[in-house]
C-alpha cells in the first residue's frame, strides 16, 4: 500500500498517514504512536522537513489541497482539504467528530 505521512503543522505533533489506495486519511496520531505503528523515522524526517513524506509533493507545505474520499458526506465522491486546515481535520478526527472535520472539505469537482 502506498502512504504518505503528512504532519498537521509544523507546531504540531500529530501526524496523518494518507493512503494512495484508497485516497484518504487512514491514520492519525502523534509521532510516538505511528511509530507503534510501523511508521519509519525517514518518513517522520521528510514529513518534518517537508510536510509530508511523500515524493510526489502530496501534502507538502505549499502544496494544494490534498484530494480525497470522506466517510460521512455523499455530495461528492471526492473532496479536496486545504493545507491550512490539515491541523484542524486532524485534531477534529481524533476527537471523534468526523462531520465537523469533514465540514472543512469541499467538493473536488475536477477529479
Amino acid at each position: 500500500m502506498g502512504r504518505a505521512v503528512i504532519r498537521a503543522a509544523p507546531d504540531a505533533d500529530l501526524y496523518m498517514v494518507y493512503s494512495t489506495t484508497v485516497q484518504s486519511v487512514t491514520v492519525i496520531g502523534t509521532r510516538e504512536e505511528l511509530a507503534e505503528e510501523g511508521v519509519r523515522p525517514d518518513e517522520f524526517e521528510r514529513a518534518d522537513r517537508f510536510g509530508s513524506s511523500s515524493y510526489r509533493r502530496r501534502g507538502y507545505w505549499q502544496s494544494p489541497p490534498l484530494s480525497m474520499t470522506a466517510s460521512t458526506r455523499q455530495d461528492s465522491p471526492w473532496y479536496l482539504l486545504e493545507r491550512r486546515d490539515f491541523a484542524e481535520y486532524a485534531r477534529l478526527m481524533t476527537e471523534n467528530q468526523d462531520t465537523e472535520a469533514e465540514a472543512l472539505l469541499t467538493p473536488d469537482t475536477e477529479h
